[in-house]
C-alpha cells in the first residue's frame, strides 16, 4: 500500500510489548509454582508475538487512514480538528501558524470531462507540489 511507509509503529510496540510483559508473568508464575522454567521462550509463545504484530500493525494502518487522505497522504480535516486545539496560546507564541485550505475550482468539470482516474492524478500532482513546497517539519 501506499502508505506503509509512513505508518507509525506504536501499535506495534505496545501490543508487542503488552504480550512480552504477560509471557514474563506467566514465566515467573510457572518458575515459583514448579521450581525452573524448561524454555526460555517456548515455541508456542511465538504465536502470541506474531498475532500481536499483526493486530499492532492494522491499529497503526487505522490510525493512518483515520487522519490522512488516503488518495493524497496529506492530513484531513479529522487530524486538524483533533490536534489543533492542543497549540493554545502559550505554545503558539514560540512559532507561526498558518492553516491552508485549498478549493480546486471548478473540479468537477475535470471529472466529468476527463474521467475521475484523470481527477485523481490531478490531486496526487497538486498534493505532491505542496509537500515538495514545504519542509519536513511542517505538518
Amino acid at each position: 500500500m501506499k502508505f506503509e511507509k509512513n505508518l507509525s509503529y506504536r501499535g506495534r510496540i505496545i501490543s508487542l510489548a503488552f504480550v512480552a510483559l504477560m509471557i514474563l508473568a506467566i514465566r515467573e508464575v510457572v518458575k515459583s509454582q514448579f521450581g525452573e522454567v524448561p524454555h526460555f521462550l517456548p515455541i508456542p509463545a511465538l504465536i502470541p508475538l506474531i498475532i500481536a504484530w499483526f493486530l499492532g500493525k492494522h491499529y497503526d494502518q487505522t490510525m493512518y487512514l483515520s487522519t490522512r487522505d488516503s488518495l493524497t497522504g496529506l492530513y484531513n480535516r479529522r487530524y486538524v480538528m483533533n490536534n489543533f486545539a492542543k497549540y493554545n496560546a502559550d505554545k503558539i507564541k514560540d512559532f507561526n501558524i498558518a492553516v491552508l485550505l485549498f478549493d480546486v475550482n471548478d473540479f468537477k468539470e475535470i471529472n466529468d470531462n476527463y474521467g475521475h482516474e484523470f481527477g485523481d492524478r490531478v490531486l496526487e500532482g497538486l498534493s505532491s507540489i505542496l509537500e515538495q513546497s514545504f519542509s519536513k517539519k511542517d505538518i
